[in-house]
């Protein structure tokens, strides 16, 4: 754990002004990442902190001991230096001073973060596996039409240069010769598909490309669609760029603020307009939550009562919470990894036994304490028919509100991961980015092909985490209305500006528009470790 591999000091650091990044490791150890750090300070070349990492990291304590520590020190003192950081050694230790951004200039920030995230890109490109991946997608192989290999989804700049220039005369005739330079199709990656062009798996296309990517390749859990955006007007259809959507990120204040799901944007709605509508909606809300939480476990063990879910008291609500905390606790022990990793997919366990496993009981268990609680708070302050009065006193009073932001909070929940998605990845590659193919890739993820191809793949899956708490399938269907997404580099991108679909073109409202709309910065952090 950190707190036992980082210490912290108590003196006062002499400039740099920073923090103590000095492991806890025996003496011999200090001098070692003390060394390291003293060797790394005016070297900025990638290849020679390379060789003082692997130099140093090899060392040990006389003892023999701490090698793993060792290593581990020396290795985050490496990445911090990668990063930017600023390392001095001290007679208090080693002082970290992070980079500073560089407001002046947003290009120059940029090209800061990105020649940051590039190492580990680069990083993952030297592992053996992925090197074997990339020989393999550029060797010739026997396609459907002749030989091919990833570079025959490639197209030649030179030759869309030429078609480019040659495009002249009146408007229409324009438009008509442009569609025969380019003509772009999104192409949705399905599992195990293959290109009917060239052959080539399709997974594999956009793999490869995306190795191009400033940030490292990696899986991401929840639901997610990557998708392809070919060009027809060429030779083996090449590809103009990939995007890839995913499970949109649970908590984002600047977007749940223009959504108004935050609790004080969707109280003050409510106050604004306490009708009959809002005040069934409350009532029917809690209902639906409660009962869609599996509880026969929690009736049989006598933590619940039927009497309890209609008229919950202090007592079962605390019964609940003590036994979350239990099974989370039996949980950490014995977590049964293999029987979470299967999520439902295997025909040996059920949506029920799913519902029992440790994990789950807690989360249940939590989850009910809060919805009961909410159920309670209501009725103490006379919300029980759902009418508008009964909503408007609920409003009035502090438990009201709070047994409110409760049933606001599980719903948005249930929306989150369904009828939303964050684009995770979107650009366009070689010869295309040059012409604002990113901008393309970007209006298409607008189009109703997504909304059904996405619509079509979740349609019948069931919901995994919402299957394991209620001890039955439970399949959502999708109505994708949202795709939001963030800057990597901290600055608005220019990618997705003045982008804008008219409704009516895609079988929308006359006179509505689908575009994107810059919300503001969010908070908190991320890492790309």
């Amino acid at each position: 754990m950190p707190s036992q591999l980082f210490s912290e000091t108590d003196e006062i650091i002499p400039a740099p002004v920073g923090v103590n990044v000095e492991p806890r490791l025996g003496r011999r150890g200090r001098s070692i990442v003390r060394a390291f750090a003293r060797a790394a300070l005016g070297v900025e070349d990638y290849r020679e902190l390379i060789a003082l990492r692997e130099k140093f990291s090899k060392k040990a304590d006389v003892s023999g001991r701490g090698t793993q520590a060792l290593r581990v020190a020396v290795f985050i003192l490496f990445d911090l230096k990668v990063q930017g950081w600023t390392l001095q050694v001290t007679r208090n230790g080693i002082c970290g001073k992070a980079p500073k951004p560089d407001h002046s200039s947003p290009e120059a920030e940029k090209r800061r973060l990105r020649d940051s995230h590039l190492h580990e890109r680069d990083n993952q490109l030297r592992q053996r596996s992925v090197r074997e991946f990339i020989r393999k997608m550029e060797q010739q192989r026997m396609g459907p039409n002749g030989w091919v290999s990833i570079l025959s989804v490639m197209r030649d700049g030179r030759e869309l240069a030429e078609k480019l220039r040659a495009v002249e005369g009146e408007s229409a005739l324009q438009v008509k010769e442009l569609r025969e330079c380019i003509s772009p199709y999104l192409q949705v990656v399905e599992p195990g598909a293959r290109c009917s062009v060239t052959g080539l798996k399709l997974s594999e296309i956009w793999r490869y490309f995306r190795h191009t990517w400033t940030t490292p390749y990696n899986s991401t859990p929840g639901r997610k669609m990557w998708i392809l955006v070919r060009d027809r007007a060429a030779k083996n259809h090449p590809v103009i760029g990939i995007a890839a959507i995913g499970s949109a990120v649970m908590q984002l204040s600047t977007r749940d603020a223009w959504i108004g799901w935050r609790p004080s944007e969707f109280l003050e709605q409510l106050r604004l307009k306490p009708d009959t509508d809002w005040a069934h909606w409350v009532r029917r809300s809690l209902d639906n939550l409660i009962g869609g939480v599996y509880r026969k476990d929690f009736l049989k063990d006598r933590i619940l009562t039927v009497s309890s879910l209609r008229y919950p008291d202090e007592e079962c609500i605390a019964k609940l919470l003590r036994e979350s905390v239990k099974a989370r606790k039996r949980h950490q022990k014995y977590p049964r990894r293999e029987e979470h990793k299967g999520q439902g997919r295997s025909p040996r366990i059920s949506w029920n036994q799913h519902a029992r496993l440790d994990l789950f009981r807690a989360k249940r268990a939590e989850s009910l304490a809060e919805l009961l609680a909410a159920r309670m708070k209501l009725r103490q302050v006379g919300f029980r028919t759902g009418s508008r009065v009964e909503l408007q006193g609920a409003l009035n009073s502090a438990q009201g509100r709070r047994a409110i932001e409760t049933i606001l909070k599980h719903v948005k929940a249930s929306h989150v991961g369904i009828d939303m998605l964050d684009i995770t990845i979107c650009g366009a590659v070689a010869p295309y980015n040059s012409i604002l193919g990113g901008k393309l890739v970007s209006l298409l993820l607008m189009s109703p092909e997504i909304v059904r191809a996405y619509t079509q793949k979740y349609a019948k899956t069931p919901s995994i985490i919402a299957s394991s708490m209620a001890g039955r399938p439970v399949r959502r269907t999708p109505s994708l209305v949202l795709l939001g997404t963030t800057s990597l580099y901290g600055v608005n991108p220019s990618q997705y500006n003045r982008l804008r679909l008219e409704a009516a073109d895609v079988g929308g409202r006359k006179g509505e528009w689908i575009h994107f709309q810059r919300l503001g910065k969010s908070e908190g952090f991320g890492s790309y470790h």
